[in-house]
């Protein structure tokens, strides 16, 4: 593997096909998440044509015994000086290439590497030690998929002292599923340890579990790694402890992990175990929906207050329209179906009369008539409240009263003032808190976990939580 991505990153004099205006013999180097194919060339018509594509069409690089497919627009020109009519080097980014080796459509066992500064999950994840032809590592996860198990792991490259994650499925599968998965992974590593890696990724395909053949390799540069700055699970009751000896309001919970105030207890929050994660990765594979939420929740965290809490209400929408969905909920009216039946006939019958009356036209009388088809609905703030009650999770007043602020954020309205005192600062900030909050509980919830999340308004020292005494861990 190692050796495969190696010579991705530094290819020298490779022929490139399907761009007549280079030279025979070019470069294709490493840069930031991304490739270089370079070239020395003085600047011509041809070239400055090609500099003012859009796309540049489907390019073939070869190698060596092997040849590269780049996409359409997979690859586009990079600046170069205009005013110079001597020999320089001219730049084409490319942020995806396939070796021909492999049918992307076809079914292959897979082994996807992305470039990691660290192991990030071991002290959160219970992980086991793993021995495979690049060695032996102490850091396998090993969820479990709707089709079989997934092996996720750390490597080094000795060489050149890069660290990589792993992911490999143990059963065959096409490169676009293989993306799937590792999206899906991306967002659970997210809610779990706070990071959700992408960058770039190295994939190679072989007819064979042991990767004995390597049927071809491929790259392809993805959105930037995520770092959240909230969090829903840690096993650190030393950060917890300190941020609350730091606090102002939120003193009264240090009881609930610490008796002296300096040495947290021991064994509140233990490592997720296999039969924890393992839901949490394949439910946020089989739905999508909850994907995109989480990948809100964490991409949302490093945004302004105002765009955050609205962000959060959306996730927060998303959440609770599929849970309706899944659990094929629907829902009563607000009065019994055959008094409102009788009660709907003598509303539209008065407005009939008294718009007639007053001379209003049929077009302004029937939207008045069909507005009284939604008088018997529930608000969406129950239904939401309904739903969430479907996956076993207890809400507190503070929650409903969240729930209940989600449509004015989504609309643009201020907030309520969460107290006499407070300032629309500290309000989105508690509710943008809250709302990340809560969406994590109904998740992790739904995934089947019964432990502790993090209660980021208690944490944060928000002083409508900490009224309501809340505790800084919450269980599920």
């Amino acid at each position: 593997m190692f050796s495969s991505i190696r010579r991705i990153n530094n290819m020298e004099n490779v022929v490139v096909e399907g761009l007549d205006c280079l030279p025979a013999m070019n470069s294709l180097q490493k840069d930031s998440r991304r490739l270089v194919l370079k070239f020395e060339a003085v600047l011509d018509k041809s070239i400055d044509d090609l500099s003012r594509s859009f796309s540049l069409g489907d390019i073939v690089l070869k190698d060596k015994d092997e040849s590269f497919g780049i996409s359409n627009f997979q690859a586009f020109f990079m600046g170069y000086d205009m005013m110079n009519f001597e020999p320089q080097t001219f730049s084409i980014a490319i942020s995806s290439l396939k070796s021909k080796g492999y049918n992307s459509d076809q079914c292959y066992f897979f082994r996807m590497a992305i470039p990691v500064e660290r192991n990030f999950w071991i002290h959160e994840i219970h992980s086991y030690g793993i021995e495979t032809d690049l060695g032996f590592y102490g850091s396998l996860l090993i969820p479990k998929y709707p089709k079989g198990e997934v092996h996720i792991y750390t490597v080094t490259d000795k060489v050149v002292e890069q660290q990589y994650m792993v992911i490999e499925p143990q059963y065959k599968v096409t490169e676009q599923e293989l993306f799937d998965i590792q999206y899906s992974a991306a967002m659970a590593m997210g809610l779990i340890t706070g990071v959700a890696t992408f960058g770039e990724a190295y994939v190679l395909a072989s007819e064979d579990l042991n990767f004995a053949k390597i049927k071809g390799c491929s790259y392809i540069s993805m959105r930037e790694s995520i770092k959240s700055q909230y969090h829903t699970f840690t096993t650190n009751m030393y950060s917890i402890l300190m941020s609350l000896n730091i606090g102002t309001y939120n003193k009264y919970a240090i009881q609930q992990i610490s008796e002296d105030g300096k040495t947290p207890n021991r064994g509140i929050v233990n490592w997720l175990e296999e039969p924890d994660y393992s839901p949490i990765f394949s439910k946020l594979y089989q739905y999508p929906e909850f994907a995109r939420a989480a990948m809100i929740l964490i991409d949302g965290t490093d945004k302004a207050l105002d765009y955050q809490a609205a962000m959060y209400s959306v996730a927060l929408e998303t959440i609770c329209t599929k849970l309706k969905s899944i659990y094929e909920m629907t829902f009563d009216g607000i009065i019994e179906k055959s008094v409102w039946t009788r009660t709907r006939k003598a509303l539209v019958r008065m407005i009939k009369e008294k718009f007639s009356d007053a001379g209003i036209n049929k077009k302004i009388t029937d939207r008045f008539e069909n507005g009284v088809n939604y008088l018997n609905n529930l608000s969406n703030s129950e239904k939401f409240r309904l739903t969430i009650d479907k996956t076993g999770l207890e809400l507190s007043d503070l929650d409903l009263k969240v729930i209940d602020q989600r449509n004015r954020l989504l609309h643009g309205d201020l907030v309520e003032q969460t107290s006499e005192d407070s300032n629309p600062f500290d309000d989105m900030y508690f509710y943008s808190l809250a709302l990340f909050t809560l969406c994590a509980r109904i998740l992790f919830k739904f995934f089947g976990y019964n432990g502790y999340i993090i209660n980021n308004p208690v944490l944060m020292d928000r002083k409508p939580a900490c009224d309501a005494q809340e505790p800084v861990l919450l269980k599920l």
